[in-house]
Order: C-alpha cells, then sequence, then structure tokens
C-alpha cells in the first residue's frame, strides 16, 4: 500500500473509531437509565451490545496502531501532530478533528463506565443486603448496647431475638 492509500485507510479508521466511541458512550447512558430503573432485561441486552461494540473499538484502536507504524507515525498525539505538519491543511484539520473527537468520547466513555459500575455495585450491595435480610441475619452498621458494648449485629439472626 502506498502512502496516500495508507493515509486514507488513517482517516477511515480513525473515523469508524469515531463513530464506534459514540455508539458506547449512548449505550453507556442508555445502560445507566437501565440500571437507575432496575431493568434487568434491558440491562443484560445492553451489556451484550456493550461487549460487541467494546470488540470493535478494541479492533478499530489495533488497526490504528498497524496504520500508524505503516505510517511511520508515534500514535499518541504529538506523533500525529509531526506527521500532520508535512499533509495539506485540509487532512491536518480532518485528521486534528477527529483525533479530539476520539480522545472526548474516549473520556466520557471511561467516566460514564466508572458512573456505571458505581450504581452496578450499588444494586449489588442492596441486593446483598435483601438476601441477608431473607436468611434472617440483621442488616446494618454495628451498633453498641445500652451498657455501651459493642454490638456486631452482622452476626445476629432476627429469629433469635424473637
Amino acid at each position: 500500500m502506498d502512502q496516500q492509500e495508507l493515509t486514507k485507510s488513517f482517516v477511515a479508521n480513525l473515523t469508524g473509531l469515531s463513530e464506534h466511541l459514540d455508539k458506547l458512550n449512548n449505550l453507556l447512558l442508555d445502560e445507566e437509565a437501565a440500571l437507575t430503573d432496575q431493568d434487568l432485561e434491558r440491562s443484560e441486552s445492553i451489556a451484550s451490545n456493550k461487549e460487541q461494540l467494546t470488540t470493535k473499538v478494541e479492533q478499530a484502536e489495533q488497526l490504528r496502531q498497524s496504520l500508524c507504524q505503516q505510517l511511520q507515525i508515534t500514535p499518541d498525539k504529538a506523533g500525529i501532530q509531526t506527521w500532520l505538519k508535512s499533509k495539506p491543511t485540509s487532512l491536518q484539520q480532518q485528521v486534528a478533528s477527529l483525533w479530539k473527537r476520539i480522545t472526548y468520547l474516549g473520556q466520557k466513555c471511561s467516566t460514564q463506565n466508572q458512573i456505571n459500575g458505581i450504581l452496578v455495585a450499588h444494586l449489588h450491595r442492596h441486593a446483598q443486603d435483601a438476601l441477608s435480610i431473607l436468611r434472617g441475619a440483621v442488616v446494618g452498621e454495628d451498633s453498641y448496647s445500652q451498657s455501651g458494648a459493642h454490638e456486631n449485629k452482622q452476626n445476629q439472626k432476627i429469629i433469635a431475638k424473637a
């Protein structure tokens, strides 16, 4: 492949990567809504789609790395900027815009994924607390008795108290 074809492939790859990240960001927002609504069926469907999209993002990133190597570009912002200096202004603007969008969407996806992880942890903790109640264990913080002695409520059984 000559330099011109590699450059076209590189721009197409960045465009695809941007599109995949945009879809992933929207899916992560949908996942947050499903988790907030505690819609398990929708959450499972989203998780499957998220896995597929994540695979596409990873494949696009691997291709980007490969194209950078073929174009003799360091695959980071500085390397791309150095490479672009010798390219036409229209290509500079196009690639700079795509790179900015990819960086922005990558950060948004990372932040949203962290938020969703916090929601999942909260829902998991809530479910564990509910299961503890069903099993007969008292759920809650450790406390102190009337005499001031430390009581661990986790070891107490509701039925044993009755």
